[in-house]
């Protein structure tokens, strides 16, 4: 015994400088330990915001819920989307309207061309030509932006439109 207090006599600068490195390691770990702490307290009062006595996992297992049928409510409402968008292909989404005077002695321009076109161009045109003493109107089929059938300038503006 007397041999361990001699060398702790002779070495005693020695043990302080190794307590005080041991002491300020514990002090950084403290530290650390503390602010993780706090962040955990911060997530914990945002979880348990307006909530008293309340069990946390009780609580994560309700929002685990919600958030799962959100999901699958969300790939409903994504598959219904899609849906309406197959189906909006073979709606009518580009309408050109030209008016024209197709004779001389009619006055205005009660004559016209209309093309209703999807999303693929496919449609048709209808014309009215409006004459003093007759109205004729025609039905022109379009696919692709094409006809297979003549088109008058006024037709084919009103497909460019």
């Amino acid at each position: 015994m007397e041999n361990i207090n001699l060398m702790l006599n002779e070495n005693i600068a020695a043990v302080i400088a190794v307590m005080l490195l041991l002491i300020i390691i514990q002090a950084v770990m403290l530290i650390r330990s503390g602010k993780k702490v706090k962040k955990l307290q911060e997530k914990y009062d945002f979880f348990t915001q307006g909530t008293d006595n309340v069990d946390i996992g009780e609580l994560l297992t309700e929002t685990l819920s919600e958030v799962r049928s959100g999901r699958i409510e969300m790939e409903k409402l994504n598959d219904r989307c899609n849906g309406l968008r197959d189906q909006l292909k073979d709606c009518v989404q580009k309408v050109g309207v030209v008016r024209f005077n197709a004779f001389d002695d009619t006055g205005s321009d009660l004559s016209y061309s209309v093309a209703l076109l999807d999303e693929r161009k496919d449609g048709v045109v209808f014309s009215s030509i409006f004459g003093r003493d007759e109205n004729r109107c025609y039905a022109k089929p379009i696919k692709a932006g094409k006809s297979d059938y003549a088109l008058s300038k006024e037709e084919l503006e009103a497909l460019n439109k």
